[in-house]
C-alpha cells in the first residue's frame, strides 16, 4: 500500500498466496511489478511504502529486503497471538524524505 499522508494512493494486495505460477517464479516479474508500483507511488508524491506479512513468510521478507525494505516484527499486529512482520521503505519524492511522523507510523 502507498499513502500520501492519510490518503491511500495505490494498493498492491495479494489475497491469494501466489503471485505467479511456479513456472514463472524467479523470472523477475515481482521485482518489475514492485518497481512499477513504486514509480506510480512516487509520481503521486508518496513518501514511503509499507508491506505486511507473517513472520514465517521467509520468501516475502527476503524479497522485500532485496528491494530495500526495512523490517520489524510486531506482536499481535494481526490480532491477539498473531504477529506480523511490517516492512517499510522510504522512497524519493519531489519533496525529499518522508516526514518523521510518517516513518514512525510505517513501523507501527
Amino acid at each position: 500500500m502507498a499513502r500520501d499522508g492519510s490518503r491511500e494512493v495505490c494498493a498492491l494486495m495479494d489475497h491469494q498466496p501466489r503471485l505467479a505460477t511456479i513456472d514463472h517464479r524467479r523470472a523477475g516479474l515481482a521485482r518489475r511489478l514492485y518497481e512499477h508500483f513504486e514509480e506510480i507511488a512516487r509520481a503521486h508524491g508518496t513518501h514511503a511504502l509499507k508491506a505486511i506479512t507473517k513472520p514465517v513468510n521467509a520468501r516475502s521478507i527476503a524479497f522485500h529486503h532485496a528491494l530495500g525494505f526495512a523490517a520489524s516484527e510486531r506482536v499481535d499486529y494481526g490480532g491477539p497471538g498473531q504477529p506480523r512482520t511490517v516492512l517499510w521503505k522510504e522512497i524519493s519524492s519531489s519533496e525529499g524524505h518522508a516526514p518523521a511522523e510518517i516513518t514512525a507510523r510505517l513501523s507501527d
